[in-house]
């Protein structure tokens, strides 16, 4: 498991996907059919570009430290 951030002074400069973007080449370069993130709605800026890059929400998970976190996925192709 990786965890992607983005400074927030370097938000909205395409970082954040580029990196999300290098992290499916390399899950489908190792072969990988589905990509998962775990993700919550602090992410206000990153959860609408995961909808965006084709991710969907497939359930919550218990929370961290108070924070509802949520699983989402999306299918890879070869």
């Amino acid at each position: 498991m990786r965890m992607l951030v983005v400074a927030p002074n370097s938000r909205g400069l395409g970082i954040g996907r580029a990196l999300a973007e290098e992290c499916i080449h390399r899950a489908q370069r190792d072969g990988a059919s589905v990509f998962a993130l775990h993700t919550s709605k602090l992410m206000e800026v990153a959860m609408p570009m995961y909808q965006r890059m084709g991710f969907s929400w497939v359930s919550h998970t218990p929370e961290i430290h108070g924070v509802e976190y949520s699983v989402y996925v999306k299918e890879l192709n070869g």
